[in-house]
């Protein structure tokens, strides 16, 4: 009896093993972007395979940034434009646990969202908007550590390009001067 019992744990284990490996290559095949593979989702009713994509077929080519700068009184000239820091310093840790995550990715978020408004309404986005305010807020707490700075407005760009040497930056969206 003890002997039929192992037995029947080891064809499970090889069973649960087989239908792992199956999972784990047809989660590699459903990454190639072909009309024939992409058709496997299509029954995959329970959604057992990711969506997320591997093998991209290009790399990142845009990001946005968020940039600000001052005034120090209403007749002067604007400072340059400043980028907005990452939120926390980096570590080398980050590549695998993050703690800086939910607020670089709030940032990217509201721009995209600002972004996206102006680009279907081609009107102002209301300062009463979360994403602008959450933008807002972040460009005025660096604002306030600059002597003498009395308003701010912030603009968010996209990058564009493969490569650094033929990336190209685009101003998308600027706001309304705030006070600080």
């Amino acid at each position: 009896m003890r002997n039929g019992i192992v037995r029947g744990e080891q064809s499970m284990d090889v069973v649960i093993t087989g239908l792992l490996l199956v999972w784990f290559l047809l989660s590699v095949v459903v990454q190639i972007r072909r009309p024939r593979v992409l058709a496997l989702r299509t029954h995959d009713r329970f959604r057992l395979l990711p969506a997320w994509n591997l093998f991209a077929p290009r790399p990142i080519v845009s990001d946005y940034f968020v940039s600000f700068r001052t005034w120090d009184n209403p007749d002067a000239p604007p400072s340059s434009w400043q980028r907005l820091p990452f939120p926390g310093s980096r570590r080398l840790l980050d590549g695998i646990v993050n703690r800086h995550r939910r607020s670089s990715k709030t940032h990217w978020d509201s721009a995209h969202d600002i972004v996206m408004a102006f680009e279907q309404s081609g009107q102002p986005i209301p300062v009463s908007d979360p994403a602008y305010l959450r933008l807002l807020g972040c460009a005025t707490s660096q604002a306030r550590a600059i002597p003498k700075a009395t308003t701010v407005q912030f603009r968010i760009s996209c990058i564009r390009g493969h490569h650094l040497s033929n990336a190209t930056e685009i101003a998308w969206f600027e706001s309304n001067r705030h006070h600080v």
